[in-house]
């Protein structure tokens, strides 16, 4: 498969890509707010450049543990900080160069062990007349709920600082179960992130986990024939699964590529797309078995920038 991100949503759709994954910007007034738990309070601030590599081996931890985390080699790493340290944008169309160094803070166990690392800025903002200082957290990663609760500690218990902003974490932030007053944790928008054009369907399918099951024969449409158009069953016993192809076969259900390549993740149902035009059918119980088939138990996330 084919991994896309997008700048404009008709493009990548025009050309079979399918949006699989979304991310969500947050903003929350830290005094308004306090935490339900005491925590050991084990955090200290540094800078990126100390912080670096206790910073790539949290994340190369979670990232393997995590649906939609993607590890990333040092070659990748050394662009992001090179960047941070240099006060420019990380995304690929931004040309600021001047953005305030961010810092970072880290997160320690009872044993000293590093359970999270935030990277983050704080920007200077006038607002009628009175100074608001804003943290704008680049990078949030925790190995477990301990160190989640350590950064939002650290995070909530800054001086000087009026609002916290999130710009890309996941569209299910868990801290709204952890403070007082989950309502103050504003969802300033929610955006499409990852795009998927799958080219070789069976490899795709093949490395992925089904509940066991037989499904309905499947054809995909692709008007780039990019990808094979013979009808197939996915095939899976809970653990292996296998793609078989007929080439004599009447499909059950043909679905346009577009469609097929956004369910893959797991994170967005055929139900919430079905789309008359990109998908044809002669029983809708079809449509259903291939839904809950893909639509998984959880909402996939990847902190990457692009």
């Amino acid at each position: 498969g084919v991994i896309w991100t997008t700048s404009e949503w008709p493009l990548y759709g025009r050309f079979g890509g399918g949006v699989s994954s979304f991310k969500a910007s947050y903003e929350i007034n830290k005094n308004r707010v306090k935490l339900n738990t005491q925590t050991s309070k084990k955090y200290e601030i540094t800078t990126l450049v100390d912080a670096k590599k206790t910073f790539i081996d949290l994340h190369n931890q979670t990232a393997s543990n995590s649906i939609g985390g993607v590890q990333r080699n040092i070659k990748y790493w050394d662009v992001v900080f090179s960047k941070l340290i240099s006060g420019k944008s990380l995304d690929a169309l931004d040309n600021v160069s001047n953005n305030t160094v961010p810092l970072a803070c880290i997160t320690y166990d009872s044993e000293n062990n590093p359970n999270g690392c935030i990277i983050f800025n704080i920007n200077n903002d006038w607002k009628n007349d009175i100074y608001n200082r804003k943290l704008n957290v680049l990078f949030f990663v925790n190995k477990n709920l301990e160190g989640y609760l350590l950064l939002w500690d650290f995070l909530l218990s800054i001086d000087l600082v009026e609002n916290i902003i999130l710009p890309h974490r996941p569209i299910n932030e868990p801290i709204r179960w952890h403070i007082n007053d989950g309502r103050r944790l504003i969802t300033n928008c929610i955006s499409d992130h990852v795009w998927f054009r799958l080219i070789d369907i069976k490899k795709c399918l093949e490395l992925l986990t089904f509940p066991k099951t037989t499904s309905p024969i499947i054809k995909i449409n692709d008007n780039l024939s990019l990808c094979s158009q013979e009808p197939f069953i996915i095939k899976s016993d809970g653990f292996t699964t296998n793609v078989s192809y007929f080439k004599n076969k009447k499909p059950d259900i043909i679905i346009d590529i577009q469609l097929f390549s956004s369910i893959i993740f797991g994170g967005v149902s055929l139900l919430d797309i079905y789309d008359p035009t990109k998908i044809s059918l002669t029983n809708k119980t079809d449509l259903i078995k291939i839904a809950f088939l893909f639509k998984q138990n959880y909402t996939p996330f990847s902190d990457t920038y692009f």
